[in-house]
């Protein structure tokens, strides 16, 4: 693909198009009046070059980028990209005995201190009546991507103060988020894909041979 025309560029071309006539000294020469006149021209067709040029990669899928080629993909092959997402699980809260009633507010935060602290937080508020003894809450990592994926049932601490200081975190679950795919590895993973589904392919029989 041949590289955006510059400023500069643009200049040249029109500088070689202008030729005095009355005065032979007139042609467009670094600080002419000729060089005010064609300079703001060539910015904006400079810019105008790079909307079309982005506008046309932004329909093919080897050259589209961004949330372009995240759609293109999706509707052409029916593949979703890989977006940055936390991951998400549950976790029990147990206590001795019933006690009073009371709320686990929506980003109460546990975390395992074991090894690399990881430190996940509640989604939703939890209203437990008084008999509980234990409460199962939905959680998810604070931070996005992999390496969040935990399952434990020891170094576990409750970061928020609850309602009743009985409360203690009994089991953790919560599998790895994910990063947002990178136009190549999207690329490369749709080809692969495609490349599993013909006809003939080891991938494709074996896939048939499962139904």
């Amino acid at each position: 693909m041949e590289s955006e025309p510059t400023i500069l560029d643009m200049i040249e071309i029109a500088g070689k198009a202008i030729t005095g006539q009355g005065d032979k000294n007139a042609d467009l020469v670094r600080g002419s009046d000729y060089e005010s006149v064609i300079g703001p021209p060539a910015v904006i067709w400079t810019r105008e070059d790079r909307r079309d040029t982005d506008l046309f990669n932004s329909t093919k899928f080897h050259t589209a980028t961004g949330e372009d080629l995240t759609f293109l993909v999706k509707e052409r092959f029916g593949i979703d990209r890989y977006l940055d997402s936390n991951g998400s699980g549950t976790a029990i809260l147990s206590r001795p005995v019933g006690g009073t009633s009371g709320t686990v507010w929506a980003g109460t935060r546990i975390t395992i201190f074991g090894g690399s602290p990881k430190t996940y937080r509640t989604i939703g508020d939890k209203v437990v009546p008084a008999s509980s003894t234990s409460v199962s809450l939905n959680i998810e990592a604070l931070v996005p991507g992999p390496g969040t994926g935990a399952s434990t049932i020891t170094d576990l601490r409750l970061d928020d103060e609850l309602w009743d200081p009985s409360w203690m975190v009994a089991s953790l679950s919560c599998n790895d988020g994910t990063s947002f795919e990178s136009a190549a590895a999207l690329i490369a993973r749709v080809r692969q894909t495609r490349a599993d589904q013909r006809v003939g392919q080891v991938k494709s029989i074996e896939d048939a041979c499962k139904i």
